[in-house]
This record gives structure tokens, C-alpha cells and sequence, in this order.
């Protein structure tokens, strides 16, 4: 579910499967640092910290939720 500010399981949510998305940067609600945070550049989504080619995916045109749900489901 997307409030608007916190992206999280429809049920069983809590603060440590919660991300924050303040229109730029999707990070956990707990225990964020610049290794676990996702920055959104434009048409892309890259990590905050060491990104490179590998790393950087593209939205392709998709709302940011489905681009980050496709980006977990890669990464996990």
C-alpha cells in the first residue's frame, strides 16, 4: 500500500518492512543509511550510494511503485 509518503504490505506491516518515499529518495523506515537507500533520477532508479551501470535500473514509464516493486523482485 502507498499512503503518499510510506510504501508497506497490505497486511503484517511494520516499521521494518515499511519504506519512506519523499518524492526523490525510497529508503526504509528503519535503520536507513546511504548503502539502503534508492534514489529516483528521473526515468531511473539507481542506489545512493556506488552506483554505477549495473546498479542503475530504468522505470520505463511505469509509476514509481510498480518500477520499486520490479527493482525488489530482481534484487531479492
Amino acid at each position: 500500500m502507498f499512503d503518499g509518503r510510506e510504501i508497506k504490505p497490505k497486511y503484517g506491516a511494520t516499521s521494518h518492512n515499511t519504506w519512506l518515499f519523499d518524492g526523490r529518495e525510497i529508503k526504509p523506515k528503519n535503520g536507513a543509511t546511504t548503502h539502503n537507500t534508492w534514489v529516483v533520477d528521473g526515468q531511473k532508479i539507481k542506489p545512493k550510494s556506488n552506483a554505477t551501470s549495473a546498479s542503475t535500473y530504468d522505470i520505463n514509464g511505469e509509476p514509481i511503485l510498480v518500477a520499486f516493486g520490479q527493482l525488489i523482485l530482481k534484487l531479492w
